[in-house]
C-alpha cells in the first residue's frame, strides 16, 4: 500500500469517522513507510502486525540468498513456521522458539520443548528433514543463521499474532472483477453499486443477486438462480480442494518450476534487460525546450561510468536501490531505501534486501540516504569531474538513462543535471563494433573474454569498475564515444517515437489474423494508423490502400510491395468499416 493512500484510508476516511470506526492495528508486509506515515497522522497509537505469509517468504528468501541447500532450507522453514504458529499470541514464546532453532539444528537440545523427540530417544534420534538425519555442522553458517533468526526474534511482538492480509487480497480480487482497471468505472455513477456488489459477494457469496432481485420485487429467473448456486458450490469445492495436502504439494512444485525458469532467464539476460522497458514516463519531455534544445557537448567532456540497481525492469515504476559512478579513480555510490519491499528475485540477483527501515547487502547492513540526497550527490559528483561529462553505461539507452531522466524530472533537478550531462553512451551498442564475433555482449560475457573479474556483478559500484576496465582494455577512443553519444533530447525523441508506434500497433490489432503480426508492426512503424487506412479505403478503395503502403520512401517501400499482402490488408480494413 502506498503511504499516502494508507494515511487517507485510515486517518482521513469520512465514512469510517461517521460510523465511529477507529483503526488501531495495521497488518501488512515489512514495508514500514506506510505504518510510519499512518502513525504520524493518527491521533491514536496504531500497532503494526506482520503478515505471516510475508514473514515466511522473507525467511526462506534470506536462506536462499545464503545458498543454503534446498533440503536444509525447507527443514529450517518448517521449523520457523512451527515456532511461530505454535506460539500464537505469545511474543516471548515466539522469541524463545525462534532463537532455539539454531541450537536444535546444531544438535543442542537443552532448550527444546516436548515437541522435540530427542528427549524420548537420544541415542537413535534423527533430524527429520535434514540430509542423512544428522545435525548441521557448518561452522561458517551458524553465526549467519543466528543473526537471521535474531532479526526475526527481535520483532516477535509483530509476528506473534500470526496475522494475515489474505482476506483483503481476496476482496481486492473480487473488486477487480467488477471494476477492471482498463475501464475507468470509478468516475461513473455505477461505481458504488459495483463496489456494493463486491462486498455482498465477499460476505454471502454470489447468491446475493437473488436477494437483491427479491427485495426489488423482481424474479431472478430460473437460470440465474441455478448459475449462482452452482458458482457458490464450485467456490466451496475449490476452497476445500486448495486446503488439501496434495494440492499444496502440487502448488509448491509449480512454484518451484516457475522460479527455476525465472532464475534461468534472469541469469541469461540480467536485471537491466527487458523487451518492454523502453515504454516509460519521459515521452512528454519532448515538449520541454530545456531538454530538447541543449547546446552541443564540449570537446573536453569527461567520461563517467555509472550504473543502477533497481527494484524491477519497468522504467516507469521501478525504484532505484543503488546508484554508482566512477571517473578515473574517483567513485560515488549511494544506497536508497525503497518505499516498497524489494522483490525476492531482485534480492536473488543483487543481494539487496530491506527489513523495516534498514537495507542489507548480502546480509550486511548498509547506510542508506533519501532518493533526493542520492541524486543530488550524483549531480555534485558529476560537477566535480568538469563542466561537462559523458555518462557511460551498459544498456543505458533502454534502461539506465530512461530511469535517470525520469527521476531527475520527478525531483525537479533536471536542468541542473542537464547543465553538466552532455549525453549518454550505451556500451551495449559500442562493444559489437570494437569486439566483433562474440556470442553474447552482456557485460559479464565481454569481461570474461578479457579475463576481467566480475565477482561483484550486480552491485552498481562493482559493475562500473568492470565496465571501465573493459572500455580501457578494448581501446575505446573519444571519437568512438562522441560517435555513439545520445543526448537527452534524442533519447526522449526515440522514446516518443516508440510510444507512438506502440499506440499505432494497438489500433491495428483488429486487422489480425488476416494480417500477420509482423506486417502490423511494419505498418505501425511507418506511422500509419487504422484511421488513416480506413479514410484511405473510403476515398479510393483497395488501390488507394495499396498505394499508401507501397509508395517509395528513401528508395524503399514504405511497408511492402507484395500484392498478396497489400490485398490482405485492404480486405481486413474493409471489414472494419
Amino acid at each position: 500500500m502506498e503511504p499516502q493512500l494508507a494515511v487517507d484510508l485510515i486517518t482521513r476516511n469520512a465514512s469510517m469517522a461517521e460510523a465511529g470506526v477507529v483503526v488501531g492495528t495495521l497488518i501488512g508486509d515489512d514495508d514500514s513507510s506506510s505504518i510510519q506515515s499512518v502513525r504520524r497522522e493518527s491521533d491514536i497509537p496504531v500497532e503494526k502486525w506482520s503478515d505471516l505469509n510475508h514473514i515466511k517468504k522473507a525467511f526462506s528468501t534470506a536462506l536462499f540468498n545464503q545458498h543454503v541447500p534446498d533440503k536444509t532450507r525447507v527443514a529450517l522453514c518448517v521449523a520457523f513456521s512451527y515456532a511461530i504458529t505454535q506460539n500464537q499470541w505469545n511474543p516471548e514464546g515466539v522469541r524463545a522458539a525462534l532463537l532455539n532453532i539454531e541450537c536444535h539444528f546444531y544438535g543442542e537440545h537443552d532448550g527444546c520443548g516436548e515437541w522435540c523427540k530427542y528427549n524420548e530417544d537420544p541415542v537413535n534420534y534423527k533430524h527429520k528433514g535434514l540430509p542423512y538425519g544428522k545435525p548441521l555442522s557448518c561452522v561458517e553458517f551458524r553465526p549467519k543463521l543466528a543473526a537471521l533468526l535474531g532479526r526475526f526474534a527481535a520483532n516477535a511482538e509483530k509476528i506473534a499474532p500470526c496475522a494475515s492480509s489474505q482476506a483483503n487480497e481476496n476482496f481486492n480480487n473480487i473488486v477487480a472483477t467488477k471494476n477492471p482497471k482498463f475501464k475507468h468505472n470509478c468516475s461513473s455513477e455505477a461505481f458504488p453499486f459495483r463496489l456494493a456488489g463486491a462486498v455482498c459477494q465477499k460476505n454471502i457469496g454470489k447468491q446475493y443477486v437473488m436477494s437483491v432481485y427479491r427485495k426489488l420485487g423482481l424474479s431472478p429467473g430460473e437460470l440465474t438462480e441455478k448459475f449462482r448456486l452452482r458458482s457458490d458450490v464450485k467456490r466451496l469445492a475449490r476452497s476445500a480442494r486448495q486446503s488439501t495436502k496434495e494440492y499444496k504439494t502440487r502448488r509448491l512444485f509449480w512454484g518451484k518450476n516457475k522460479r527455476r525458469k525465472a532464475t534461468a532467464q534472469e541469469n541469461r539476460e540480467g536485471v537491466t534487460y527487458s523487451s518492454g522497458c523502453e515504454l516509460n514516463g519521459i515521452a512528454d519531455l519532448a515538449d520541454d525546450p530545456n531538454v530538447m534544445n541543449r547546446p552541443d557537448i564540449s570537446e573536453n567532456a569527461c567520461p563517467v561510468f555509472f550504473d543502477l540497481e533497481t527494484t524491477g525492469l519497468n522504467t516507469l515504476t521501478c525504484e532505484i536501490l543503488q546508484i554508482a559512478a566512477r571517473s578515473g579513480e574517483k567513485d560515488y555510490s549511494a544506497y536508497i531505501l525503497p518505499q516498497k519491499a524489494i522483490p525476492s528475485k531482485v534480492t536473488t540477483i543483487t543481494g539487496l534486501q530491506s527489513h523495516g527501515l534498514e537495507m542489507y547487502y548480502h546480509d550486511e547492513k548498509v547506510d542508506t540516504v533519501p532518493l533526493r540526497v542520492a541524486m543530488s550527490g550524483f549531480v555534485s559528483f558529476l560537477k566535480e569531474q568538469g563542466a561537462s561529462v559523458i555518462l557511460i553505461a551498459h544498456n543505458a539507452l533502454r534502461f539506465d538513462a530512461l530511469i535517470i531522466l525520469r527521476v531527475m524530472r520527478e525531483l525537479k533537478i533536471m536542468d541542473e543535471f542537464l547543465d553538466v550531462c552532455g549525453g549518454f553512451v550505451d556500451t551495449l551498442h559500442l562493444f559489437p563494433e570494437k569486439v566483433p564475433g562474440l556470442k553474447s555482449y552482456q557485460q559479464t560475457s565481454v569481461a570474461a573474454q578479457f579475463n576481467i573479474s566480475t565477482t561483484n556483478a550486480h552491485n552498481a559500484l562493482g559493475d562500473v569498475v568492470v565496465l571501465q576496465a573493459i572500455v580501457d582494455r578494448i581501446g575505446v577512443s573519444r571519437f568512438d564515444l562522441v560517435r555513439h553519444l545520445k543526448t537527452a533530447g534524442s533519447i526522449v525523441e526515440g522514446v516518443q517515437q516508440t510510444a507512438k508506434r506502440k499506440m499505432n500497433e494497438q489500433s491495428l490489432t483488429c486487422l489480425k489474423p488476416a494480417v500477420s503480426a509482423h506486417m502490423v508492426k511494419k505498418i505501425a512503424t511507418a506511422g500509419i494508423t487504422l484511421g488513416m487506412l480506413q479514410e484511405t479505403f473510403v476515398k479510393g478503395g483497395s488501390d488507394a490502400v495499396a498505394f499508401l503502403l507501397s509508395q517509395d520512401v528513401g528508395g524503399a517501400p514504405k511497408v511492402t510491395k507484395q500484392k498478396t499482402k497489400l490485398m490482405a490488408v485492404a480486405q481486413a480494413v474493409e471489414k472494419t468499416l
